[in-house]
């Protein structure tokens, strides 16, 4: 049927599962190219024995399938496998989301035309020259100064 040194002992889900957990492991490390895992993944889906799933490993390093002998399961209680999925499970980090640009604008614009305004009108004499430069020192701190 096939290689004679690889067992023809029936497998489980629970082994078909295990298999394809193994295979996103070798693709998470680059071992495999996406093709070659939805490949493998779908001949683990439908492997029937030990060999079908070894022959899967047989060019990549460690971990590989291990293959217990089988459980007595609860007579109250029986597996049930979880969903099989063929699509890789790469993760991905978290999108960091900041405020809106509109909102950034509609806060900072008001504020800069008063700065600006009070900076014009303190060059004529009084001391709203040094509040317009403290004005647009604070805007300038909240937009470029970290946080």
């Amino acid at each position: 049927m096939g290689d004679p040194s690889l067992p023809d002992i029936r497998i489980g889900d629970a082994d078909r599962v295990d298999a394809e957990r193994l295979l996103n492991e070798h693709l998470t490390a680059g071992r495999l190219t996406p093709e070659e895992y939805g490949d493998r993944a779908t001949q683990a889906a439908a492997a029937r024995t030990q060999g079908d799933l070894l022959r899967l490993f047989l060019d990549l390093p460690g971990p590989h399938p291990n293959f217990e002998a089988p459980r007595q399961l609860d007579t109250y209680t029986a597996y049930t496998p979880p969903p099989i999925s063929h699509e890789p499970q790469i993760a991905h980090p978290p999108v960091k989301r900041g405020p809106s640009t509109w909102v950034i604008a509609a806060i900072t614009v008001p504020i800069i035309v008063l700065g600006v305004v009070v900076t014009i009108l303190g060059t004529f004499g009084s001391g709203s020259f040094v509040i317009g430069l403290v004005v647009v020192g604070l805007v300038l701190l909240l937009m470029f100064g970290g946080g």
